[in-house]
């Protein structure tokens, strides 16, 4: 994926229907410009969300890792 990937944190604000018809709006440009658009729902459990995705979230979290072991 690259840097290509960009992920929305969806607080309270985002239950609201002119919230989400905004976010709807700007994900699509987003997809359409050629980027992955992941949401997170603050209702959905995190570790379930990083499960999920878990072919972006483990590779970040490994190198992650790896600097720590650096430093």
């Amino acid at each position: 994926y690259g840097d290509r990937i960009v992920v929305f944190c969806d607080g309270t604000p985002h239950d609201r229907h002119d919230v989400q018809q905004d976010d709807l709006a700007k994900r699509e440009v987003l997809e359409n410009a050629g980027f992955v658009v992941l949401s997170w729902h603050y209702a959905t459990p995190l570790e379930d969300f990083i499960n999920e995705y878990s072919d972006i979230f483990t590779p970040i979290r490994e190198k992650i890792l790896n600097l720590k072991q650096v430093l």
